[in-house]
């Protein structure tokens, strides 16, 4: 990537729903686009020191900084947002563009305050969550989403940035019914839920998803928070369907063939005759024509 003049670069750093800072090797902020400017206050300005906005130790992005490698990208994670008040944790992911002439870098930043929370001082439980194969999502007890993982990222198409503060009624389709009154019924009971939910993607594309929607508590027992669980089986119903497809046809071409047959189990027991044998002979199989 080749920069032009930095405040050429502000309406498309703008245009990026997520939080984008451009800093020198020092550690000073040269661009910030409106969504970190959001994210971080009025404390983060152009000029300002990246140091005073993350909790992060200027040797250490120093030495990234020398080590780096034009188009190598590098992650600090679980870095505290300053000051440590507001309560935010943040994962940044640090390009080192081909640049002409000054040596920058561009950070995005990832917030990552809800799952911090949830799991405190329990590294490989949220590693285990974030990396989990199935599609996580977790909201609040309204169902507004806090927190998703990369895997429901990559399945529905939404980043967290675009999906945070919305409810999860977002992944419904239109001409799908939202009355999840049983479901919420059973959750706000403190009773974990398990169905299916058809489910739209960010493009449209419908998929099928059996989920599993389990209350978490606070520390005074009262539900804060739902964590869904969901695994994609669109091929399952897929397969299902073309299954019910294949009997349906052959079941048509049992009833057409002219001649009759007779199907029974091991014991002799009759289970299924077809049009044919029923014209010829009578139930006891005593042949009438």
């Amino acid at each position: 990537m080749s920069f032009m003049k930095y405040n050429e670069l502000a309406p498309v750093l703008n245009a990026v729903k997520v939080p984008l800072l451009i800093v020198d090797k020092e550690g000073v902020i040269v661009l910030c686009n409106s969504s970190a400017e959001r994210y971080f206050g009025e404390k983060l300005k152009t000029g300002s020191s990246l140091f005073s906005s993350l909790d992060i130790l200027p040797d250490d992005f120093k030495k990234a900084f020398a080590g780096a490698v034009p188009g190598n990208e590098i992650t600090f994670s679980d870095i505290t947002v300053l000051p440590v008040k507001t309560r935010k944790v943040a994962d940044l992911s640090v390009s080192f563009p081909e640049t002409e002439g000054d040596e920058v870098v561009l950070i995005t930043v990832k917030d990552r305050t809800l799952g911090s929370r949830l799991f405190p001082g329990i590294g490989k439980l949220k590693s285990t969550v974030e990396s989990s194969p199935s599609s996580i999502l977790i909201t609040d007890e309204n169902g507004i989403v806090e927190y998703v993982n990369e895997n429901f990222e990559k399945l529905t198409g939404y980043s967290f940035d675009e999906i945070k503060g919305r409810n999860a009624d977002i992944l419904k389709p239109e001409f799908f019914s939202k009355d999840n009154r049983g479901m919420w019924e059973e959750i706000r009971k403190g009773n974990k839920w398990k169905g299916e939910f058809l489910n739209a993607k960010k493009n449209g594309e419908l998929y099928w998803a059996i989920v599993s929607i389990s209350p978490l508590f606070d520390k005074e027992g009262i539900i804060a928070h739902y964590l869904s669980i969901q695994e994609d089986i669109t091929y399952l119903k897929n397969t299902e369907e073309e299954l019910k497809t294949s009997e349906e046809k052959l079941r048509l071409l049992f009833e057409a063939l002219p001649e009759g047959i007779l199907v029974t189990d091991l014991d002799g027991n009759i289970i299924q005759v077809n049009r044919a044998y029923l014209f010829r002979f009578n139930e006891n199989g005593k042949k009438l024509r």
